[in-house]
């Protein structure tokens, strides 16, 4: 990859002076690897080797069992076969003494046995498990890998079938959980009556609620397995689809720490198999969804870039996985797209948001630690930022590169996930510089960020409006946050003047703003957190308009916000789901429900006054934004990066006197390679 960002003198020089056997240059683009060759790198490599060879002989001296634990590289711990190595050759003997042969006979038993009632072991034996009818666990798999795993690729469809199909889950307990929570997250999009018996109206909360925590006991010393990490990730999911935010970050929070303590964070260099590529996708999706939440929550990430070198998933399909031929397992035919290479540009999306959200949202100033380099201009660490944005969105590949027209469904799907995470991504980093009052005097050129976060927040709805004339939303949690996140964005830019036109209310702006609302208003009894979203945009809407209209017409017209919180109607999905993608979906008709059609409901937001002759109340009325060329948001920055203010009066003024240690090569940084 070419680097377009360079490393500074003082930079290199401190890197030189304190790591000199270290290439710069690879280092950043390739990523720390265990099969680099250099002469030059062969202290680092046998240092890194080293300790992993010492953490595997320490591991089975201290574990009480034979179950394998991850020992870092800060970690001292692994130094003792080595300290007994040098200890044998200063002594001048000639064959060092097994670690197990030596240390272990001299283990005193009562410091080291755990005594059975200090910590809780699993119980083995299958729980009463309630699991669905044949047919509908079927229909309940068959939507979940149609709707879910789609965008985060969890798990590998045809082992996973085929183990359900040879009726693991009824002597295996772990598996049995797994399928019970692919089973209540397939319910969330199916249309059948029976993923809403004894739930509260929450489709799929029957299957849910059978899973208790395995690990029940801070004392419990089990190893983390591959099923309770998916086991994890998926009780997440299903916690973000019915509204509970809080709990999914926490329990990311606490899966990456199980990960870590097994080394599922780590690379391996084993040939390609498909116990280790699950393991790559369950920690790969703890980490986007932690960044993502981080980010949306305004959290700490849990684990940052340098914390851990897993190298993507194989860019490889379920159906690829295995071959007749063994030396083509793996391989993804040449002429044939892959679905996963989604997943592997949007982690790669999500490593720029991370720093991102690391550099520009910290809490408290960096340390200095290397010879006080100053922090860059604000402007030059947006404008690299910029670049690597750019970049990023440049290199994906043809079929999932944003096409309004495009015919393949899944596709289509996919590539709107990453087009709206890319624009909330690019308001993520210029959001903090929106200045808080309007100057009729200074045109938007002059702040780069609002024109970008205009042009951002409105071709992100575009997405949503060419997905709403397609009758398909994206109903991923995830996807409704970034675009509430995007259209929050965009009412602040509205009502602090920075918009398009002296009426706010009948803008290209506000119209885009309509769009987000009514994508919330047809998902919201599946997703109740878009239900949530709505109340919040029509009380920032209706409010506004409500004093505007009150100082306009007098005070007779001024009433108060009808739009309280509303409680919710008895779930059903709004938006249909296409049988051609589903071969379960069509067998199943709507429950009944009262729908609210967007006349109505954007007619309400007027507060029952009438509107101007040039506003059209449908928000189905408004057609697709195309940005103008009025905004130019990289091009502000190309020309002189410092020459223009990014805000004169910045929501965080503290980031404009801050100091980090260096800048550096950002783009190689954040595109994490395969190894």
């Amino acid at each position: 990859m070419q680097v377009i960002l360079s490393i500074s003198g003082k930079c290199a020089h401190l890197i030189t002076q304190f790591l000199p056997e270290v290439d710069i240059d690879t280092e950043l683009t390739e990523g720390s690897t265990d099969e680099e060759s250099s002469s030059s790198k062969v202290g680092r490599n046998e240092y890194d080797q080293s300790v992993s060879a010492l953490g595997k002989d320490v591991d089975k001296l201290l574990s009480i069992s034979a179950e394998k634990r991850f020992f870092g590289k800060s970690s001292g711990i692994p130094y003792i076969p080595l300290i007994m190595q040098k200890r044998t050759q200063f002594l001048g003997k000639e064959k060092v003494d097994s670690i197990q042969q030596t240390l272990f006979m001299k283990r005193r038993e009562q410091f080291w046995d755990v005594q059975s009632y200090y910590f809780l072991r699993i119980d083995d034996s299958l729980p009463d498990y309630l699991f669905p009818e044949e047919d509908l666990m079927l229909s309940l798999v068959d939507l979940y890998f149609t709707y879910h795993n789609c965008y985060l690729p969890l798990l590998h469809r045809p082992t996973f079938e085929n183990d359900m199909k040879t009726g693991l889950h009824r002597s295996d307990y772990m598996f049995a959980g797994t399928l019970l929570l692919v089973c209540a997250l397939g319910a969330r999009n199916s249309y059948d009556p029976r993923v809403f018996y004894g739930c509260n109206g929450e489709a799929g909360w029957q299957w849910f609620e059978q899973i208790t925590p395995f690990r029940s006991s801070l004392q419990d010393r089990s190893t983390t397995t591959l099923y309770e990490l998916q086991i994890h990730c998926l009780s997440s999911l299903y916690l973000e689809s019915v509204g509970l935010w809080e709990s999914v970050w926490t329990q990311v929070g606490l899966a990456l720490g199980l990960a870590q303590d097994v080394g599922a964070h780590m690379h391996r260099s084993n040939p390609p198999n498909a116990r280790d590529e699950l393991w790559k996708r369950a920690f790969w999706v703890l980490m986007f969804l932690d960044v993502s939440l981080a980010c949306l929550h305004g959290h700490a990430v849990t684990l940052h870039y340098e914390d851990f070198d897993l190298d993507f998933p194989l860019e490889c399909d379920d159906a690829f996985w295995d071959h007749p031929d063994p030396a083509q397992n793996f391989t993804q035919p040449s002429e044939q797209p892959s679905e996963i290479s989604f997943f592997v540009y949007l982690l790669k999306l999500a490593n720029i948001m991370s720093y991102i959200k690391d550099i520009i949202y910290y809490t408290r100033k960096p340390l200095i630690v290397l010879g006080g380099q100053h922090r860059p201009p604000e402007t030059e660490i947006i404008s690299n930022l910029d670049s690597v944005l750019e970049r990023w969105i440049q290199s994906i590949p043809g079929h999932l590169r944003w096409d309004p027209s495009r015919k393949e469904q899944p596709f289509f799907n996919q590539s709107g996930f990453l087009y709206i995470t890319y624009q909330y991504a690019r308001i993520l980093l210029h959001r903090p510089y929106i200045p808080r009052t309007s100057d009729s005097k200074t045109t938007s050129t002059l702040y780069p960020s609002v024109a970008t976060c205009v042009e951002a927040a409105m071709s992100c709805l575009d997405v949503v409006n060419v997905q709403k004339q397609r009758e398909y939303y994206i109903e991923s949690l995830i996807v409704v946050a970034f675009v509430n996140s995007v259209t929050l964005t965009l009412l602040l830019i509205v009502w602090s003047g920075h918009g398009s036109g002296s009426d706010p209310f009948i803008s290209k702006e506000m119209q885009s703003v309509f769009v987000s609302m009514e994508m919330m208003k047809a998902i919201e009894n599946r997703l109740p957190s878009a239900g949530a979203f709505w109340d919040v945009f029509s009380e920032l809407v209706s409010s506004e308009l409500a004093n505007v209209v009150s100082q306009s017409a007098g005070p007779s017209l001024a009433q108060p916000s009808v739009h309280k919180k509303r409680p919710r109607e008895v779930p059903h999905p709004q938006v249909p789901i296409q049988p051609q993608y589903s071969q379960y979906a069509a067998q199943f008709q709507p429950l009944p429900h009262e729908y609210v059609s967007p006349d109505t409901w954007a007619s309400q937001l007027t507060l029952e006054t009438e509107q101007p002759a040039s506003y059209s109340s449908s928000a189905s009325e408004s057609t697709a934004y195309i940005p103008s060329t009025e905004y130019h948001p990289l091009a502000t920055y190309a020309q002189d990066p410092t020459g223009y203010p990014l805000a004169p009066q910045p929501f965080f003024p503290d980031i404009w006197s801050t100091e980090v240690t260096s800048d550096f090569d950002l783009e190689s940084f954040f595109y994490h390679s395969n190894h």
